[in-house]
């Protein structure tokens, strides 16, 4: 309902830049959104675009998103970008548990061909200030907004998101 107060002109340029990268707009699929603001539509990749045009260019041995519960951490140096997991995972128990409030952050990383490895890490009150910087839907509450229904995901986008545009490779026809 949303998209049909927009300017049709706005949701033709969303959908064009869509088919330029050959991303589809199925929601179902997450790879990219024509998003509603105010009266204008706008192209949004989802976390698996940004993951799909990354694996385009055949440069990638590995790369993941995730969740990080507060039993995984054993040190975190934010000037450094530094991440220390646990050396047993065995021992952590919180996210088998599913314990959800135990979420203190959000890793991305990966792996290139030539051995090249990246990964940034966001505490969770990181990717909140993302969101309300970054988000009309957040900073107006709207429950409807995928930041409230659906948190984890969101945040595991913005954090592959920023790793990839800032040090990533990307396919040609983001480039």
């Amino acid at each position: 309902e949303y998209l049909q107060k927009c300017e049709p002109q706005s949701i033709m340029a969303a959908a064009f830049i869509a088919a330029s990268l050959d991303l589809p707009i199925d929601p179902n699929l997450g790879r990219a959104y024509i998003i509603p603001y105010g009266s204008k539509a706008q192209f949004q990749i989802g976390y698996r675009g940004f993951v799909e045009l990354a694996i385009r260019t055949g440069q990638y041995r590995d790369m993941n998103a995730v969740e990080v519960y507060e039993d995984e951490i054993k040190e975190y140096n934010p000037v450094l970008g530094k991440l220390v997991f646990v050396d047993d995972f065995s021992k952590c128990k919180q996210r088998e548990a599913g314990e959800s409030d135990k979420v203190v952050g959000y890793y991305a990383y990966y792996e290139l061909l030539t051995g090249f490895a990246k990964g940034l890490y966001m505490t969770k009150a990181q990717v909140t200030n993302h969101a309300k910087r970054y988000s009309v839907a957040y900073q107006k509450g709207r429950k409807d907004s995928p930041w409230f229904t659906n948190f984890d995901e969101m945040a595991k986008k913005t954090v592959i998101k920023r790793l990839l545009s800032k040090w990533g490779i990307l396919s040609l026809e983001m480039q």
